[in-house]
């Protein structure tokens, strides 16, 4: 009993620690459509300064397409 008291205490913790709203707004996040090489098409969410931007597209590219032959 006193196990379940204190799993269902730390979902009360954790429920009352995350945030309540989500605002991409804030954060300066912009969408982008990457399209590979292939053909493929994948959507992402960039967030931080251009610069940081910048590296996190090259990093989806890298980690959504194959490398061009």
């Amino acid at each position: 009993m006193k196990k379940l008291f204190l799993v269902f205490a730390f979902f009360g913790l954790f429920t009352f620690l995350t945030p309540k709203i989500a605002d991409a707004a804030e954060a300066d996040c912009v969408t982008a459509i990457i399209t590979c090489c292939d053909g493929t098409q994948h959507y992402a969410v960039l967030c931080g300064s251009p610069y940081g931007q910048a590296l996190v597209y090259y990093m989806w590219i890298g980690l959504l397409c194959a490398p061009c032959t």
